[in-house]
């Protein structure tokens, strides 16, 4: 119930503040609409004041019942975000810096349809920028943009920029060296395939060695019967004849396929 009250005051503010933008005098702006500097000033402080004393888990609630459909409402919880993140980095809000009048700095930009009011507050661990823009939204002055920003200081900076160097040139390195290595590993793909290559190509030697073989056996076999089918007709003839074999020459042998001696 006190986190509903304290929406429910800090809602309030925001309306009670931007109905007061009708009154008063303005000076002549760019914006194509009327404002006074101090009431748009005074929504950036209430806002921040109230949004400080709330806890992690009332923001958490708050931003809840915004609907990300509607563009102030949007905002307003994207403002939220940052400012639980800023706080987180630079500790719990102190105060606005203030001028010479005991009211808060602060800097304003026109443009034809937005204004823009910009403040530097004290936190315990940093300062924070705040930037709130105002525009028209449905005929209604309200909120379009509002960032926490935590302020680094330029060795802050430069350690940060110079850790991200670190890190970028760290990890084009990094893979510099993997595709060195991976481009090292391709003589061995290369060897590899070779040594497949020559395997196959020595199964294709081995097979057509042992054809060769296989035939020359053949032929030699064949020559070797021929040889003793040669001396045996020879001898046979001889001693039908009742002659000696030497005179006889044997030119050739024709198998035929009739096995019928008559």
């Amino acid at each position: 119930m006190k986190k509903i009250k304290k929406l429910l005051v800090f809602v309030c503010v925001l309306t009670c503040v931007f109905a007061l933008t009708a009154c008063g005098n303005s000076k002549d702006k760019k914006a194509s609409f009327d404002y006074t500097e101090s009431d748009l000033v005074s929504a950036v402080t209430t806002n921040t004041e109230t949004v400080a004393e709330w806890e992690d888990k009332t923001i958490d609630d708050a931003m809840d019942q915004y609907d990300d459909s509607n563009e102030s409402e949007a905002a307003l919880k994207k403002g939220l975000e940052q400012f639980k993140a800023a706080r987180k980095e630079a500790g719990e809000f102190v105060g606005f810096y203030l001028d010479k009048d005991e009211n808060p700095k602060y800097t304003l930009t026109e443009d034809t349809d937005s204004v823009t009011i910009k403040l530097k507050a004290q936190f315990k661990k940093r300062d924070v920028n705040i930037t709130y823009t105002f525009g028209m939204i449905d005929k209604n002055l309200s909120i379009t943009s509002m960032t926490y920003e935590p302020k680094y200081t330029i060795g802050e900076t430069m350690k940060k920029a110079a850790l991200n160097t670190v890190m970028g040139m760290g990890t084009v390195i990094i893979v510099l060296i993997f595709l060195s290595l991976l481009i090292g590993l391709f003589k061995y793909v290369g060897k590899a395939e070779k040594a497949i290559a020559d395997k196959k190509n020595g199964k294709k030697d081995t097979a057509v060695d042992n054809t060769v073989e296989q035939i020359t056996t053949k032929e030699e076999i064949e020559t070797a019967n021929d040889e003793e089918l040669v001396a045996v007709i020879t001898a046979a003839i001889a001693a039908s004849s009742q002659t000696s074999g030497d005179g006889f020459v044997v030119r050739s042998i024709k198998r035929v396929q009739n096995r019928n001696w008559k």
